[in-house]
């Protein structure tokens, strides 16, 4: 998904890939947001992405 004010970036839903299927790499994550509302279960990967509880600083929403 994009948003109209933040043309530069695309954001995809985790839950959307389907990564048994997949016939290209995977994007890597430049950051991981809403953690505030992320499952108690899951472990965010110290992958060296930013961590946002909510929209990154700056975004124009």
């Amino acid at each position: 998904m994009s948003l109209d004010k933040e043309p530069d970036i695309t954001a995809i839903a985790a839950g959307t890939l389907d990564d048994d299927k997949s016939q290209s790499s995977i994007p890597t994550p430049s950051a991981h947001i809403f953690l505030s509302e992320k499952a108690s279960w899951f472990q965010v990967p110290d992958d060296g992405a930013e961590r946002w509880v909510g929209w990154p600083q700056g975004t124009k929403y």
